[in-house]
């Protein structure tokens, strides 16, 4: 591993840390007893599959678009090891996913604080770095599978299957939104009133808006 750079055992601590503080804090501002968690958890056992495969069917516009939008992210963040010369390091895979991920968001963040966040100029952005991810991808079959190798191999394997249970937590949420109180206050109602201005501003009703 580079001197400097953070090992995959490191870097999955610092992630679980992070996560417990926060789901901690949320559980304090949100007293739950247990019982909600045993409801919830004995929902699971009652899921249907194939109904289930056959409901997640009806959302397939929206699973392209997620993919899309996913290719997109691995484009921006190649383009973006490339510019570190860090592409060649084993667990650049997810590390491109991550920080693309995080510069698109930032990037749409300062479009919509600048009133640039218009349907087109998005449409585009996500195609160009999306176009990015497509060539990374079918760069040779067997450059893929040692790619693949490295980010599952056993030094960076508990952080692989932490960024793969990260993307299917959101992936969850994207296709069956919330209809809690906190969901329909702002959760979804601000980025609505974002998306429908082309713009971030306040709103002074809601202090979470700020």
């Amino acid at each position: 591993m580079p001197a400097g750079i953070p090992s995959p055992g490191t870097i999955t601590a610092i992630a679980l840390a992070w996560g417990l503080l926060v789901w901690l804090n949320w559980f304090r501002a949100n007293p739950l007893s247990i019982q909600p968690l045993r409801y919830a958890l004995a929902t699971w056992a009652l899921v249907r599959p194939l109904p289930s495969l056959v409901a997640w069917s009806r959302h397939a516009a929206l699973l392209a678009e997620l993919g899309v939008l996913g290719l997109a992210a691995f484009g921006a963040g190649r383009a973006a090891l490339v510019f570190l010369r860090a592409e060649s390091r084993p667990l650049s895979g997810p590390n491109a996913l991550a920080l693309g991920a995080g510069a698109l968001g930032l990037g749409t963040m300062g479009a919509g604080l600048a009133g640039l966040a218009f349907p087109g100029l998005a449409r585009a952005s996500v195609a160009a770095f999306g176009l990015l991810g497509l060539v990374a991808l079918r760069r040779g079959m067997a450059g893929r599978l040692a790619a693949l190798r490295g980010i599952f191999s056993g030094g960076s394997l508990p952080l692989s299957l932490a960024v793969v249970f990260a993307l299917f937590v959101p992936l969850i949420g994207a296709l069956a939104p919330e209809a809690s109180f906190d969901g329909q206050a702002h959760h979804l109602a601000h980025p609505g009133l974002y998306a429908g201005h082309h713009k971030v501003f306040g709103v002074p009703w809601h202090f979470l808006a700020n």
